[in-house]
């Protein structure tokens, strides 16, 4: 298992099949796993590398905060390490982020931004949400033992993020799916907050325009954490074109990876052939 040291701090990302490369870069408080409908598709055709971001899976745990530009300098150090001449870069939400943010300043052959944004998303703050839940927490824990020990147990917490996800998945989502996501969610290393930091606010704005790859945009019009109209705006990079799934969410990578895989492929197969 291939791992990079960066600053003290380990990172790692895995590599599936060979040729040219493609990397895939997960959102936040997920992991390469998140990729598991992708990576069998694409490694037949490319050379994958699947990063796990500093604080995820089984990279470093974040400490505090970290920029978007350290997340984007990672996978170059990642590349470099690799001797990846040529890339394409797949980033899906905050993965989106990290993707744009590395081609406007390196040389992308192809882009595939997967519900994601360039401008400041108002309907959902990360931050904001995890402060609410975190004095929610404390309330309970000052209020009374009993949901103290509630906040403790496994069942507890598997009940409270099947309800936070059944607010932001498509209707009918697998059950064997939503708990794949909930153990998944249950594994996240370190304090999600310094995450959240990491992301929330931050804006590429008009600098996308300075993209030069061409990209494909794929949108979940029933996406509840990126505002849909948010991802429209991406149509401003200049070389780009966009998808939109009719009834999909954030998560559409998992909830509707066979469709998101013929977009993906498609489009790579014009622009960044194997």
């Amino acid at each position: 298992m291939p791992f990079i040291k960066l600053d003290g701090e380990r990172i790692f990302y895995e590599v599936f099949g060979s040729g040219r490369c493609v990397v895939l870069i997960h959102g936040a408080w997920a992991s390469h796993k998140w990729w598991k409908n992708q990576i069998p598709v694409l490694s037949k055709r490319y050379k994958v590398i699947a990063v796990d971001l500093r604080g995820h899976g089984l990279s470093s745990e974040l400490k505090k905060p970290i920029s978007i530009d350290e997340f984007s300098n990672d996978i170059k150090a990642i590349l470099e390490k690799e001797e990846v001449e040529e890339v394409a870069l797949i980033g899906w939400s905050m993965g989106g982020i990290i993707s744009m943010r590395y081609a406007i300043e390196n040389d992308v052959k192809a882009l595939v931004l997967i519900a994601t944004r360039a401008h400041k998303n108002y309907r959902y703050d990360p931050v904001r949400d995890y402060i609410e839940r975190f004095e929610e927490n404390l309330y309970k824990m000052m209020s009374s033992p009993y949901e103290l020990a509630k906040l403790a147990d496994d069942n507890y917490r598997t009940k409270v993020l099947k309800e936070e996800l059944k607010e932001v998945l498509s209707k009918n989502v697998p059950r064997e799916l939503l708990d794949w996501m909930i153990e998944e969610i249950k594994k996240f290393p370190g304090d999600p907050l310094n995450v959240a930091l990491s992301v929330s606010g931050y804006e590429l704005g008009d600098r996308i325009k300075e993209i030069k790859a061409p990209t494909l945009i794929i949108i979940g019009d029933e996406d509840k954490v990126i505002d849909p109209s948010l991802s429209l705006r991406l149509k401003e990079i200049p070389n780009s074109e966009i998808v939109v799934l009719r009834g999909a969410g954030h998560y559409l990578i998992l909830e509707r990876a066979e469709e998101v895989n013929t977009h993906i492929i498609s489009f790579l197969n014009r622009f960044y052939p194997p």
